[in-house]
């Protein structure tokens, strides 16, 4: 019995070392991420601590050369839910390694983690018979069948 678990506890082990680490201090893991996992250029994930002023988001990124591009998770939002603060996507200046402007806005009191903008694409395709069937109003793009546009 002692086997089977060192055999699951080695598969999750394997199958949760390929994924992308969050930079929540793991700036080495995401550098080494970086390389093999897909991402937006020249652009950071920051979750910022709850309760930050504007004042302090800006002076954040402007030590990093960066901008603020748009508001992802509005903390009201989330009031009451996980406790966590507002996220953001910004915008890096040309030539600012992503890694270096995370480990950069990290040591920011005001900062609770940046990442990479992560790019994640479906592996697979549903077995839903309503999905493959095609009889899921709004579950496609405008330019497939059934359209989003066409039961308006």
């Amino acid at each position: 019995m002692q086997s089977g678990l060192l055999t699951k506890a080695v598969i999750l082990f394997a199958l949760t070392a390929a994924l992308p680490a969050h930079a929540a201090g793991r700036i080495d893991q995401m550098a080494k991420d970086l390389a093999r996992a897909p991402h937006v250029p020249g652009e950071l994930l920051v979750q910022w601590v709850p309760g930050t002023t504007a004042a302090e988001r800006s002076a954040a990124r402007s030590r990093i050369g960066g901008a603020r591009a748009e508001l992802i998770v509005r903390e009201s939002w989330r009031a009451g839910r996980d406790g966590a603060g507002e996220i953001e996507l910004v915008h890096l200046p040309p030539g600012l390694a992503i890694a270096d402007a995370a480990r950069g806005i990290e040591r920011d009191s005001a900062v609770d983690f940046a990442e990479p903008n992560w790019i994640y694409e479906h592996q697979e395709t549903s077995n839903d018979p309503y999905y493959v069937g095609g009889q899921l109003w709004g579950m496609y793009g405008d330019d497939t069948s059934p359209s989003n546009a066409s039961g308006r």
